[in-house]
């Protein structure tokens, strides 16, 4: 089963890591992704760039509305997606307990929904 697992948390979050906290991190952050990657569970995934970079589109009433900044303000702004294939949610969560960004910041496993072209 897919699971994406969402990243949550303020920009400024690693940046305010003494320099031998965020080496750690660093270091747990890349044994966990070749782990993850070795164990052929990860089907991809993405880091974000800051959302106040982001635009914002909506269409009422046949008119597009754009608006810079994200769709949903919070202090906790969407970091990264990871997808995984797993045999079942709580496989998905014990990658999210191992995740080192599960430290800092909410980690949010959601099941990845099947879609296909014809419904």
């Amino acid at each position: 089963m897919r699971y994406a697992l969402l990243s949550y948390g303020d920009p400024g979050l690693v940046g305010a890591l003494s320099v031998d906290e965020r080496a750690g991190w660093e270091i747990d952050d890349i044994a966990f992704e070749l782990a993850i990657r070795a164990s052929g569970i990860v089907i991809g995934g993405l880091a974000l760039d800051d959302s106040d970079t982001a635009t914002t589109v909506r269409v009422l009433h046949g008119d597009p509305q754009l608006v810079d900044g994200p769709a949903v303000t919070s202090s906790d702004q969407l970091r990264c997606v990871l997808l995984i294939d797993v045999d079942h949610l709580d496989a998905a969560l014990e990658v999210a307990r191992r995740c080192p960004a599960s430290r800092f910041s909410p980690l949010e496993v959601r099941p990845v929904r099947t879609w296909t072209p014809d419904g």
